[in-house]
């Protein structure tokens, strides 16, 4: 009488079907892990969008970018983020859009498809620098000056507000195929990039953020933005 179970070449074959099926299946789990990456992300922007809009209406004025006097002279809710060598110390748009006392502890201010840092400021969402302008130094007017009032804008559905970045203000002049686009702070020039551009492979980025930079955040190199 046969004894049941499997024979070696059963088994064999067995797990060969196996290891083809998973074959099969795995680019698209890691396809449907990178797609609920990317929608968690655009639900991120649109809280911070439908954030800053509430700003807006109780104030008549967009957030600073960033801001370290006129009103904003003490330490921000949660202290400061960032690297105190490289960037700037005062409060950030984020900390005027929300009440959370731990800006670093907040998800819906970190990209899910991030580069892996602990670093707020870099490799997660950057404000429209236009608009979330710098209120306390001397520059070009385009990006420096007081609160933008929200009647400036005359096509607000058409004008971007927030997006996947490398530092957390961002602006057309990071799309320039320059070597060294200007940003006033020299100290981040290698975080002012939006993700994916073919000209970032020419441009001076941090060596953490190389991957982000060049070969694309999301799928398709595609960049999640909030308008």
């Amino acid at each position: 009488m046969r004894r049941g179970g499997f024979t070696l070449i059963e088994c064999l074959v067995v797990m060969a079907v196996l290891a083809l099926l998973t074959g099969f299946l795995l680019p698209t789990l890691v396809a449907a892990k990178e797609r609920g990456r990317d929608i968690v992300c655009q639900v991120n922007l649109k809280q911070n969008a439908a954030d800053t809009l509430i700003f807006v209406q109780n104030t008549g004025l967009y957030p600073f970018g960033f801001c370290s006097s006129g009103g904003f002279s003490s330490v921000p809710p949660g202290g400061y983020v960032g690297d105190g060598a490289k960037d700037w110390f005062g409060w950030w748009w984020f900390h005027q859009i929300t009440e959370d006392k731990s800006p670093r502890e907040n998800p819906s201010l970190r990209c899910p498809s991030q580069i892996q840092t602990t670093n707020l400021l870099c490799g997660n969402y950057g404000a429209n620098y236009s608009i979330y302008k710098i209120g306390d130094m001397s520059g070009d007017e385009g990006f420096f000056g007081d609160p933008l009032k929200a009647a400036r804008l005359a096509r607000p559905g058409r004008t971007l507000l927030l997006m996947d970045s490398g530092y957390t203000l961002i602006s057309w002049k990071a799309t320039l195929p320059s070597a060294s686009p200007a940003f006033e702070n020299p100290q981040r020039i290698g975080s002012y990039y939006l993700p994916g551009l073919a000209s970032n492979a020419q441009q001076i980025v941090e060596p953490d953020q190389q991957h982000d930079a060049v070969r694309g955040r999301h799928s398709g190199r595609s960049v999640n933005a909030a308008f």
